[in-house]
């Protein structure tokens, strides 16, 4: 007798086989996906950091105090005396006023603030903080 199929125990390897590559094939690609959204994320938080750091300087140079309107504390005005301040600033304020656009894969507008701090010896921090609605971990994008 000329049997010329596959046995079962043959067809179950080759299964198993594809199962294995399929599954190491998925992982790797999760990976990549997960740290082109990180690279993604960093890139738009320093564009927003950037964008508040020009702004900051403007206000300096000119005395004027353009920033306000888009504080989420109460008229927080970084440079009215030598103390150390600390203002938070809102991004959906800044993103509707075209100041800086929206990161459109993401829902991060509506809680997410950029906090300067100006400390009396001059020296000035920004903390970018996307606080998105459809990640698992919203707090990891803040610095």
């Amino acid at each position: 007798m000329n049997n010329k199929a596959f046995t079962l125990v043959e067809l179950l390897a080759v299964i198993i086989i594809l199962g294995l590559i399929s599954t190491i094939g998925i992982t790797s690609y999760n990976k990549i996906i997960e740290n082109s959204k990180d690279k993604a994320f960093s890139s738009y938080k320093n564009t927003v950091e950037t964008i508040i750091q020009s702004k900051v300087i403007d206000d300096y140079t000119s005395g004027n105090s353009t920033l306000k309107k888009y504080s989420i504390n109460s008229d927080c005005d970084l440079f009215h005396n030598n103390d150390d301040k600390s203002c938070k600033y809102s991004l959906k304020k800044l993103i509707d006023d075209g100041l800086i656009d929206s990161f459109s894969d993401y829902d991060c507008d509506n809680d997410s603030y950029i906090e300067v701090m100006v400390y009396s010896s001059n020296k000035t921090e920004y903390n970018v903080c996307l606080i998105c609605n459809n990640l698992k971990n919203p707090n990891k994008y803040c610095s």
